[in-house]
């Protein structure tokens, strides 16, 4: 099932919504692919992609919590990390076993999964600590 970006998915910060909206539009992408033979070469660029972008926001979302003093940070930073190690668990697995359906439909679950569990738990708090702040 297709990810879909909704108004209540915004935490506020135009950046951060953009970039949570590209990882959607990625997600979906793969998701698409699913029932082609551009599967193995998505997978492989979506992981890419993952490894690359999380960097980006993951980097822009510490920078306002870092500037800000926000005193959610340990546990939000946290959460990266954990994404981090659970991303770096798919790759080695990808990297042993090869592109599969089933490595791109666990991948579209944990991405997907952990990505509107985090918008809607962790972020949304920060949005709504920085809006009074932006």
């Amino acid at each position: 099932m297709a990810l879909e970006w909704k108004p209540t998915m915004s935490v506020g910060v135009d950046i951060i919504d953009t970039q949570h909206q590209e990882l959607i539009r990625r997600i979906n992408d793969l998701l698409a692919s699913m029932g082609s033979d551009e599967h193995a070469n998505k997978l492989e660029s979506t992981l890419k992609f993952l490894e690359d972008y999380i960097a980006t926001h993951f980097g822009t979302e510490e920078d306002y919590m870092k500037r800000h003093d926000y005193p959610g940070y340990a546990e939000h930073k946290g959460e990266h990390e954990s994404f981090k190690a659970s991303l770096n668990d798919l790759k080695a697995e990808l990297d042993k076993s090869g592109p599969s359906l089933a490595i791109t439909t666990k991948t579209n679950i944990f991405v997907s999964g952990w990505l509107l569990n985090h918008i809607s738990r962790i972020d949304t708090k920060l949005g709504e600590f920085l809006k009074p702040l932006l």
